[in-house]
């Protein structure tokens, strides 16, 4: 397998773990749970990169550590589904990407919550924000428009399902 095919490989990976998690982040939205078929993908993607699995798997836990001892230091415990996730996206992108796309979750969640005048120790629905995170962190990385392109959409459509949810709740 040449570097081209790779890096195409790696691109199909990133635009299919973008569909899986704007799927992971209206059902989060909606239902506040993230389904388990949304890291059952991330990982299968993450195993098509057969040559960097093994590199990958010690990424994922290491991610886990650091998660453990984030939840013992800050005495707040992580939820299932956000744990779930966050590993096997560290399998399918890497430590890197994954941490990027944390960053920028954070960021995005923070911003929000200042518009809205929600309180910092609000529980987010984690898959919501990491769908147009991870699309922005990929374009960082890889400044390739059509991540770029996919974080709009995804922004989007989280919008509108956002809107559709704001909306039923007023009534």
């Amino acid at each position: 397998m040449t570097s081209t095919n790779v890096t195409s490989l790696y691109f199909v990976c990133s635009l299919v773990n973008a569909a899986v998690l704007l799927y992971g982040g209206i059902t989060d939205l909606k239902r506040r749970e993230i389904p388990n078929l949304v890291p059952v993908i991330l990982i299968l993607t993450g195993i098509a990169e057969y040559k960097i699995v093994v590199f990958r798997i010690v990424c994922m836990l290491a991610m886990m550590l650091i998660l453990w001892l984030a939840s013992i230091l800050s005495r707040n415990e992580l939820p299932g589904g956000d744990f779930k996730l966050i590993c096997a996206m560290t399998l399918s992108c890497g430590i890197t990407i994954t941490a990027a796309t944390l960053l920028l979750t954070g960021l995005g969640a923070t911003a929000v919550g200042a518009v809205r005048k929600m309180p910092h120790s609000r529980h987010i629905p984690l898959c919501s924000y990491a769908a147009p995170a991870h699309m922005l962190a990929c374009t960082i990385f890889f400044g390739n428009l059509a991540y770029f392109s996919s974080f709009l959409l995804i922004c989007v459509v989280l919008l509108c399902v956002a809107k559709g949810e704001t909306s039923k709740q007023r009534k």
